[in-house]
Order: structure tokens, then C-alpha cells, then sequence
């Protein structure tokens, strides 16, 4: 039963973090879009160079 407690407990305050950070997240977004857009232009790239240089990924961009 307190092995119970302890994960829910852990549970909650994790989803409560992530909807704090969400909200957040949200707000931000809406008021500079084009900053986000940009920064989603940049993991992008950022994922393919290191997708390209890693070898894990390199089956995706030998043709």
C-alpha cells in the first residue's frame, strides 16, 4: 500500500510539472511564433547533421 502512495504520488507531481511547463511552453509560442518556428527549424537541422554524422541514422541519407 505506501509502494502505492509513493507512485501515485510521483505520478501526480510529474504531470503537474508538465502541465506547468506546458502552459508555459503555450504561452510563449503564441506570443513569438516566428521564434518558435525558428527554433523548430534548428533541432530539425540540427537532428539531420547529427543523423548524418552519426552512423546510426546514415541508412536514411546514403541514397
Amino acid at each position: 500500500m505506501s509502494k502505492k502512495t509513493i507512485n501515485t504520488s510521483g505520478l501526480g507531481r510529474f504531470s503537474i510539472l508538465r502541465r506547468r511547463w506546458r502552459a508555459d511552453f503555450d504561452a510563449r509560442t503564441a506570443r513569438r511564433p516566428m521564434v518558435f518556428g525558428f527554433a523548430v527549424a534548428q533541432a530539425m537541422r540540427q537532428e539531420l547533421v547529427e543523423g548524418r554524422l552519426g552512423g546510426e541514422r546514415s541508412g536514411l541519407f546514403a541514397g
